[in-house]
């Protein structure tokens, strides 16, 4: 039996951390379907809170603060390998990327982005 690489599950898996639907990293690889999860859930009724923000500049740094301090502790869990940072496009990867720098100036980051214009967009 020739196994075949499925780049498909490999591009999916790249970018959404996982292959979709059941797609498999090698082709002609019989697996078992994939089993229904029953957990129990119970509703949470949350009080409304009414607080408004009265300094926008502080609350604006906190946010980047924590943003800052949970990339920190991903990269330290992580020290044996290289981050990598998928440009969407977006503000969200952009400052994915930029928070790394910042709180881990000498490590190698790669970045990649793609196109699915088939490369005639030279922007």
């Amino acid at each position: 039996m020739s196994k075949q690489i499925n780049w498909e599950a490999w591009a999916s898996y790249f970018f959404f951390g996982y292959p979709l639907g059941n797609a498999r990293y090698l082709t002609d690889v019989d697996t078992t379907e994939p089993a229904d999860l029953n957990l129990p859930v119970a509703r949470v009724l949350l009080e409304p809170v009414a607080q408004t923000i009265s300094n926008y500049e502080y609350a604006t740094q906190q946010a980047a603060d924590v943003f800052l301090h949970v990339l920190e502790t991903r990269l330290q869990h992580r020290s044996n390998f290289n981050p990598v940072v998928f440009l969407s496009g977006g503000w969200d990867s952009r400052a994915i990327l930029a928070g790394i720098r910042k709180v881990a100036p000498k490590r190698n980051v790669e970045a990649y982005t793609t196109t699915y214009d088939g490369g005639n967009n030279k922007e």
